[in-house]
């Protein structure tokens, strides 16, 4: 391995930056600056806990740190419940089922559903591809249901999944 770079040589970037070991140098548009991230694809895990839930409880939840565009690979909850992905805040408030017997319609922006039972991983095989309406922010949003049969119930959903775009 040869020794590091040094970034001074170039008039834009913040010669303060420290990238680790197989890291990018991407242009923030927004910020008119250079950042150091890690490269994509990339594998990423992330979780939200819902707040207590009685049976049949359902609650809206977003994950904000699995980026706007992917691959789901996994899906695990802590206790029995239904999960729903969206490709929007606006699909999810459409969708007004409420028994997991009844099939979403084409189109209406359901990427995907899952009932997880005894803290069980869900493998997605084959892998679904999630990604958000426009604009993307990088918000995956979920709904979930209480399945549990008792009440006040906090679930806790982990999701892994290839990220494709930040």
């Amino acid at each position: 391995m040869g020794s590091p770079l040094i970034l001074n040589f170039l008039f834009d970037v913040d010669s303060d930056m420290n990238p680790t070991e197989g890291q990018q140098l991407i242009f923030n548009e927004t910020d008119f600056q250079w950042e150091a991230k890690d490269p994509l694809p990339r594998r990423v895990t992330s979780s939200v806990e819902t707040g207590p839930l009685d049976n049949n409880a359902t609650e809206d939840v977003d994950i904000t740190d699995i980026g706007s565009a992917g691959m789901f690979l996994k899906v695990t909850a802590d206790e029995d419940c239904w999960i729903r992905f969206y490709t929007s805040s606006a699909a999810r408030t459409a969708d007004t089922r409420t028994s997991s017997d009844l099939s979403p319609s084409r189109g209406d922006g359901v990427l995907l559903e899952v009932i997880a039972t005894d803290d069980q991983p869900y493998t997605v095989t084959p892998t679904v591809h999630y990604f958000q309406e426009s604009p993307a922010d990088g918000t995956l949003y979920m709904r979930v249901t209480n399945l549990k049969g008792e009440n006040t119930s906090f679930i806790e959903v982990e999701v892994e999944a290839l990220m494709l775009e930040e």
